[in-house]
């Protein structure tokens, strides 16, 4: 299983910025300027070129436009003669002349071709390969971490924070979370098992089964697309997209055969509570919304003192999770997972990650420890004591001039809750 395992410090600043939209210039015919658009298309039918560099040539000039995710493409141009060239990686180039008149738009399509002979292209299956599925915050935002208190602690550089900080993608403004989604195709097959002839692969992309496909993800045998997979960036979360898969090499391109793979992309995975920064007391109800069925929740709950470090591991199907915790700052963020295999062979694997959040356990007040009765008499200032009652124990810090409370469970539910209070209080009660 190809599940990627998410290190809180490095992926909470992973920014899915590429794979945006070329910018486009406007439809609209510019004063005393012609328009020239088109779409590009591959050999193969019902397919459609993203990305695909146009360029115009003509009066001493040169101007240069790219296709969006349908394939279409538009450039405003003085009225002229141009040879317009369109450019892709893998494919060959296509050239034509083209007359631009004053105020009048100009339809100019193309298509591009693969390799350099005919031939029937090698037969490959995708049995046993994975379609990876992810959904993740796409800029850190101000309000996700206390980022105050973490300058404070002195550890906003260790984490690459202040870096963050610095970006562009970083949400300023809107203090809401966005989220984007990819999907990775990994092969099954190691490198010699691939077919003879085949310089790499494509993955072509519809929201509708019956297409147009645009292709949104390629790779060659030459970058280690095998090990490496391939990735389509810039999709919308809780979406059905259909993929399809071809080969090339010198023989051409191979046909979009048989029926689409179709994948969904998983929701966003929103916490519910403790809300972000929030005071809370133990226990604590951790609670999100859910995925949809067949989903697995895992996550860590860290605290920090002088580092960060993980304290409990959250890993349920349910949509909640409760835990005893002593006083201190925590942060904790999940993933959601879900694994399944088509008829076909093909794994389908979804995770959706959460943003950050941070909550807090406070000293508890004075109130917090009520007059009560212990056996044992009561406790004396400034003297170390050990007592046990009822599986709970107190214990004076006399140098720290703390009372320190701990419920030790053995219980199911597990963990430990504290309380800490100063010695100048009333010793002769217990916890409420």
């Amino acid at each position: 299983m190809k599940k990627i395992l998410l290190i809180f410090s490095l992926i909470l600043f992973v920014l899915l910025i590429s794979g945006c939209n070329p910018p486009q210039q406007p439809l609209q015919t510019q004063e005393g300027l012609g328009t020239l658009t088109g779409k590009v298309y591959g050999n193969v039918p019902n397919t459609v070129i993203y990305k695909a560099e146009v360029i115009a040539e003509g009066g001493g000039k040169t101007y240069k436009t790219s296709t969006d995710k349908s394939g279409n493409y538009v450039l405003h141009l003085p009225a002229g003669t141009y040879n317009v060239t369109v450019n892709m990686e893998t494919f060959n180039s296509e050239t034509k002349s083209v007359n631009i008149s004053s105020n009048q738009t100009k339809t100019q399509d193309f298509t591009l071709t693969t390799g350099t002979t005919s031939g029937p292209a090698p037969q490959y299956t995708l049995s046993g390969s994975t379609f990876f599925a992810m959904t993740m915050p796409t800029s850190l935002d101000m309000k996700i971490i206390d980022i105050k208190a973490l300058k404070e602690m002195k550890i906003d550089k260790a984490m690459g924070i202040d870096k963050s900080l610095n970006s562009k993608a970083v949400n300023k403004i809107t203090g809401g979370v966005d989220y984007a989604s990819y999907i990775v195709l990994y092969f099954a097959e190691p490198v010699n098992s691939i077919p003879w002839g085949i310089k790499g692969f494509r993955v072509y992309v519809s929201e509708s089964g019956d297409g147009p496909y645009a292709l949104l993800g390629a790779g060659s045998m030459d970058s280690n697309v095998v090990g490496d997979g391939i990735k389509i960036s810039s999709l919308e979360p809780y979406k059905t997209y259909y993929c399809r898969v071809t080969e090339y090499g010198d023989f051409g391109e191979s046909e979009l055969t048989g029926n689409p793979i179709s994948i969904q992309t998983p929701k966003p995975l929103v916490l519910v509570s403790p809300e972000n920064n929030a005071q809370v007391f133990s226990p604590v109800n951790f609670v999100w919304e859910s995925l949809g069925d067949g989903f697995t929740y895992e996550g860590p709950i860290l605290v920090f003192d002088t580092n960060f470090h993980e304290i409990e591991q959250i890993n349920t199907t349910q949509t909640f999770y409760q835990l005893n915790l002593p006083y201190g700052s925590y942060y904790w963020y999940l993933e959601g997972w879900k694994d399944e295999t088509d008829d076909n062979g093909i794994n389908k694997e979804q995770v959706s990650m959460s943003y950050f959040r941070s909550f807090n356990i406070p000293l508890p007040e004075d109130n917090l420890i009520q007059n009560g009765d212990f056996s044992n008499g009561q406790l004396t200032p400034w003297e170390v004591l050990l007592i046990n009652i009822n599986n709970n124990s107190w214990s004076v810090d006399a140098g720290a001039k703390v009372l320190h409370w701990v419920r030790g469970n053995s219980g199911s539910d597990g963990g430990y809750v504290g309380a800490y209070q100063s010695l100048d209080i009333d010793t002769t009660g217990k916890k409420k």
